[in-house]
């Protein structure tokens, strides 16, 4: 299931599928950014979804998405500015929130790459938008670097960059290899000072455990390492395969499955559905758009 997503990732799929923090400690505060408790009692969660789909989604589910996922493909050139591919300046003069992957191309020298991921940090803030953005390098990077240590020297030169003009930068994981024992935080983590946020993607089947097991337990790992070191965590993707659900018992369990994140705690400052291919709610709509519009009102109302 993961590769079948991360397949999306390297073709023209990846170009046009889009997409409260606490800081950094010590030099964020510095520069004058909040630092935000990570933990505590449930807060009003704010959801979106995938950018490229934004419009069917909130006509299908009847909701507002207050965050878009934006995934910048590594066949394009890094945007030198908001305006470049992926464009994002529409979607933050929307009033929307903005987490973007970037996957800097390797056909291209790295002082170049460097170089517009500058040019594009520095349009974010001219722009005043850097306090509205989440960004990211190596989205999933378990499945994209050879290791963890190769990981986080590539990922602390964009977060240094990043850091310098105000913008949140995190990291974002997928579930599935550290649920099944391949990865482990430790090696995949860089040190508190350098991540704003910890991102979490996560789908019914990543946890050996059974397809429906509780995802709230599945990510427990991920969000008990973001509160020890007192940072925020947003959930970047969630979504159920169609494929798992033939029966209407399995439907019912994918509908729990997807309420099952209102227990969320108050770490959790965003939650995104992943609306591609089988895992789209246009195709699951009698199932689970019900839920979802029970998880959205339950999240930003609490």
């Amino acid at each position: 299931m993961g590769l079948t997503r991360r397949e999306l990732f390297v073709g023209p799929a990846a170009a046009v599928l889009a997409g409260g923090l606490g800081a950094s400690c010590g030099g964020a505060l510095r520069r004058g950014r909040t630092a935000l408790v990570a933990a505590g009692p449930p807060r009003p969660v704010p959801c979106g979804v995938d950018a490229v789909n934004v419009g069917s989604f909130e006509a299908l589910t009847g909701t507002f998405a207050k965050y878009l996922r934006v995934y910048h493909g590594p066949h394009w050139p890094l945007p030198a500015s908001l305006d470049d591919p992926p464009a994002v300046r529409h979607y933050l003069r929307g009033g929307r929130r903005v987490v973007i992957s970037f996957s800097p191309p390797r056909d291209r020298p790295e002082t170049e790459n460097m170089g517009r991921f500058g040019a594009w940090c520095a349009s974010a803030a001219r722009a005043g938008f850097a306090p509205h953005i989440r960004a990211t390098v190596y989205h999933e990077p378990v499945h994209k670097v050879t290791s963890g240590p190769e990981f986080i020297r590539r990922y602390t030169a964009y977060q240094q960059v990043a850091f310098s003009y105000g913008i949140p930068f995190g990291v974002i994981h997928n579930a599935w290899p550290f649920a099944h024992g391949t990865a482990r935080m430790a090696d995949w983590m860089p040190p508190a000072a350098r991540w704003d946020y910890l991102g979490i993607d996560v789908y019914a089947g990543d946890d050996p455990r059974g397809t429906w097991f509780d995802p709230v337990d599945t990510i427990a790992p991920f969000t008990a390492w973001a509160a020890a070191r007192g940072r925020p965590y947003g959930i970047c993707e969630i979504g159920v395969d169609q494929r798992l659900y033939g029966t209407a018992a399995a439907a019912a369990a994918a509908r729990n499955w997807l309420g099952r994140f209102t227990a969320l705690d108050g770490g959790c400052r965003w939650l995104c559905y992943f609306d591609y291919g089988p895992w789209s709610l246009k195709r699951n709509a009698a199932a689970l758009v019900p839920a979802y519009r029970s998880l959205h009102h339950r999240l930003q109302a609490r």
